[in-house]
């Protein structure tokens, strides 16, 4: 995603192209990293973000399967840019898959709320948590049925003190040592804050120099 991100801003597909390798073995990584079947990065491997949770770790969480699936319309994008068209029809595939499977996977009809996480044999963790809002990475994502969920973060039902505390007031998550773990930071205070204002924002960016250049290949075999 950071490749596809130096891409739309400079338009260096040269720069892409002497990279293919890397990109491609990330690829094949965020591909082959689904221990339970269903065909989402899944936890296994300790990739994803969650430090901790009460009364275990959960196998998949929303945002990690959010994650995959732009991860996949990055890697098409460069793969179009770079002429691999095929690898370009199938990681579009894989995420216009991922984008339906999130939806029947992590959306609670009842709730008209997005689940935290998913652990398996449709066993999901129902408590109401802020970390949905992770799931926008790229700028243009969402979550096809997110308005209500959205209007619950406003609502008195989520405290804050120095940061939005994840799960919701009244969950059962919500002890001192639960919130002291699970406080959302300043990335889920300013991605809360336009999405409840429904106002994107935006970083002046420039052209990477030699220096960023070099950065975005160490670091393309863990994240493109």
């Amino acid at each position: 995603m950071t490749m596809n991100d130096y891409l739309r801003i400079s338009g260096d597909k040269d720069f892409i192209a002497a990279h293919w390798e890397n990109l491609e073995r990330a690829w094949k990584f965020e591909c082959s990293h689904d221990t339970d079947g269903d065909g989402i990065l899944s936890n296994s491997e300790g990739t994803a973000w969650v430090e901790s949770w009460v009364p275990s770790m959960p196998r998949q969480e929303i945002y990690l399967a959010a994650l995959d699936e732009q991860a996949s319309l990055a890697f098409a994008n460069l793969a179009r840019a770079t002429g691999h068209n095929d690898l370009a029809s199938q990681a579009d595939a894989r995420a216009t898959h991922l984008r339906e499977l999130i939806e029947k996977q992590y959306f609670v009809p009842a709730d008209d709320f997005y689940a935290f996480s998913w652990n398996g044999a449709g066993s999901i963790d129902t408590t109401p948590t802020i970390f949905p809002s992770v799931a926008w990475w790229d700028g243009d994502y969402s979550l096809d049925r997110s308005q209500a969920m959205l209007s619950r973060w406003a609502s008195a039902e989520f405290s804050t003190d120095w940061v939005r505390v994840s799960p919701a007031t009244a969950s059962a998550s919500t002890t001192p040592s639960v919130i002291t773990r699970a406080q959302s930071g300043p990335y889920h205070r300013l991605g809360f804050s336009c999405r409840i204002s429904h106002r994107p924002f935006a970083l002046r960016l420039r052209p990477p120099d030699a220096e960023c250049r070099s950065h975005l290949v160490a670091g393309s075999g863990q994240r493109h």
